[in-house]
């Protein structure tokens, strides 16, 4: 049944199978229907019982997450012992997994270099991936500024954070972009800019 309404199109019950007491129906729905929520009920009754019985299921309505980003700077030791320095971009939180992650250096688009990794479902049901730069260790103690940028079209949501070596300091600040305005979360979470000595 679909809400409640026998339904007999696009049912496939295929015969017990020899030796084992087994029956399998499968029934085939759209993809708009299945999306819209409604119950599918399967239903089964052997003849010499007088119970059917029953299970329900629907799709489950889950509301977006936006991402949390966290960037996180080179280990000193890459940067001291050799020629290139790994930015590693955390997002986490986020559902369902469609994102796309982008890198800039002082405003300019970064397309080489980067690794992305495969999105994870964490147990909150959420789900969480990451992305590495690696750029030459000279440029890093230049002072070049390197944005990690989070798109996350389901929750209408765009993270960014900045991250830059300058006098002997990391500073990272970071930004939310929501669908219509320009926010900061610093002050949400009581934090300004994180400074790593």
């Amino acid at each position: 049944m679909v809400d409640g309404k026998v339904r007999n199109v696009g049912v496939q019950t295929k015969a017990a199978i020899e030796n084992q007491r087994l029956t399998i129906s499968r029934l085939t729905s759209s993809v708009d229907e299945w999306q819209s929520g409604v119950e599918y009920t399967c239903s089964a009754k052997h003849k010499q019982s007088s119970t059917a019985v029953s299970k329900r299921t629907r799709m489950a309505r889950v509301e977006p997450e936006k991402p949390h980003l966290r960037l996180l700077p080179p280990s000193p030791n890459e940067v001291q012992n050799g020629t290139s320095a790994t930015l590693t971009c955390l997002i986490r939180g986020f559902y369902p997994d469609n994102i796309r992650v982008n890198w800039e250096k002082d405003g300019a688009s970064v397309s080489k270099n980067i690794t992305n990794f495969p999105t994870a479902l964490e147990q909150s049901l959420t789900y969480s991936t990451r992305s590495l730069l690696v750029v030459p260790a000279v440029e890093w103690k230049s002072g070049a500024k390197y944005t990690c940028t989070a798109s996350h079209p389901s929750s209408q949501s765009i993270v960014k954070r900045e991250i830059s070596h300058t006098k002997g300091e990391t500073i990272i600040s970071h930004k939310r972009i929501g669908s219509s305005s320009v926010k900061s979360d610093e002050s949400k979470n009581g934090e300004g800019p994180l400074v790593a000595y």
